[in-house]
């Protein structure tokens, strides 16, 4: 399986905009995550895997709540998040 730092960039605009849910969001980060771990992710670029794999860490918990319908993770620290780290 392949991850791009495109794909990473989409994810954080539909996490921004809202065409997609946290939980799908989520769900998608947590799949190149078992690949990984099965020695199946492919990154792309290659010299931008370290920014790609701490993308989709980030993205694994964004469905994370705190109490039922408040999440621990605001749109602002997406933001925030995403400029840091340039995806």
């Amino acid at each position: 399986m392949m991850v791009t730092k495109a794909e990473i960039s989409a994810m954080f605009d539909a996490l921004l905009d809202g065409t997609r849910s946290r939980e799908e969001i989520a769900r998608w980060a947590q799949e190149r995550r078992r690949a990984d771990d099965l020695r199946m992710l492919v990154y792309e670029p290659a010299a931008a895997e370290s920014q790609i794999w701490k993308g989709i860490l980030y993205l694994i918990g964004v469905d994370t709540e705190v109490a039922p319908g408040s999440y621990l993770f605001s749109t602002e620290a997406f933001r925030e998040f995403r400029e840091l780290h340039t995806l």
